[in-house]
């Protein structure tokens, strides 16, 4: 089997507020995503990974929440952002997004491939408008922060489309080199 460059296909950035707001819907798609990404790395002949996820992956850790999460983007292939009104206030997922950016260097093609961006629910122009703030303050321009172009359509309480699914699988495959 091979061995992935980074140790996770994606960094799950989301806020407690919302997860609870919406009854565990990351979590729950967490666990659907990993199995199917295990699956399809083991199909390719990599060794199975996981995307990051802060209540499995921060449980028993020693170290600073900030130093963990720190260490948790700067091993994940792709950043999740799952969006709700909760994440725009949420002074980590602002810092995951920015460290993130940083990480690239700002590099939009890059970042343009590896951030996606979940809208929770649809959103008020005002809580737009701040992510909008945020992904500027992160060094994220257009056309990374255009939301238009990176919103899947997914949202908390639905099905997700295979053809998504399918998108980022081979997204979070790419982190191995597969």
């Amino acid at each position: 089997m091979g061995t992935a460059r980074y140790k996770h296909p994606a960094f799950f950035s989301y806020s407690r507020a919302d997860e609870s707001a919406w009854g565990n819907w990351c979590k729950d798609f967490h666990t659907v995503f990993s199995n199917a990404i295990a699956g399809e790395l083991r199909n390719r002949g990599f060794d199975p990974a996981r995307p990051f996820f802060d209540i499995e992956d921060l449980a028993g850790k020693n170290e600073t929440v900030e130093r963990n999460l720190r260490d948790g983007v700067s091993s994940s292939f792709a950043l999740f952002i799952f969006l709700g009104p909760g994440y725009v206030n949420s002074q980590w997922c602002c810092e995951e997004l920015r460290y993130f950016a940083a990480m690239h260097r700002g590099a939009q093609d890059t970042l343009l491939e590896r951030v996606w961006i979940f809208e929770l629910a649809v959103l008020e122009a005002d809580v737009r408008t701040r992510f909008k703030q945020r992904l500027a303050d992160a060094d994220l321009h257009p056309p990374c922060a255009d939301l238009k172009g990176h919103d899947l359509g997914l949202r908390a309480g639905q099905g997700v489309g295979a053809d998504h699914f399918l998108r980022l699988v081979r997204c979070a495959c790419a982190h191995a080199g597969a």
